[in-house]
């Protein structure tokens, strides 16, 4: 039984890679689609319920021995920590797939627009949020904290002490 898990924002590739690799094999876990059961997908509002619906399915489903990929942002050493705290119950076949286009909020930000153009269901990271120098978009947020994370010894720290492989796509 294997768990993987994807590092990246918007537009990256994140399923895209899964689609074309791992729909066979692997059940997936989408914290947008979650959203979108609970209602809308770009409601970020209910992140908590989607998180621990997510999370509970995680668990059953490697409970039940299936190949799981998780596909989400995962922009955070906090939330790559919980995934790999939960897959290490059951296995230690765990891989990171880091997105590395992710760094270029321009590229993924031209993929999210083609998608909602071409009528892809997908959550719309190009809204803008306030910050305290204005606004920017959500993706460029994105990119920034993924550019951070892949960066900080503590979250290379932690996949090298928990022997977690990683994939750099």
């Amino acid at each position: 039984m294997e768990f993987m898990f994807s590092v990246g924002c918007s537009g990256s590739g994140k399923s895209t890679y899964y689609y074309k690799n791992l729909k066979d094999t692997f059940s997936i876990i989408e914290p947008d689609l979650i959203r979108k059961e609970f209602g809308d997908i770009d409601d970020q509002s209910r992140n908590a319920d989607v998180y621990m619906t997510a999370h509970k399915r995680l668990d059953e489903y490697l409970k039940d021995g299936k190949n799981v990929y998780f596909s989400a942002t995962n922009l955070s050493i906090k939330s790559v920590k919980s995934l790999i705290d939960i897959a290490k119950e059951y296995t230690d076949d765990i891989t990171c797939v880091i997105f590395n286009d992710s760094a270029n909020w321009k590229l993924c930000k031209s993929r999210v627009v083609a998608d909602l153009k071409n009528g892809v269901e997908r959550s719309n990271t190009l809204v803008f949020r306030e910050t305290e120098k204005g606004k920017i978009p959500l993706i460029k947020e994105m990119s920034k904290r993924f550019i951070d994370l892949i960066n900080n010894p503590e979250f290379i720290d932690l996949l090298e002490e928990k022997g977690i492989k990683t994939i750099k796509i």
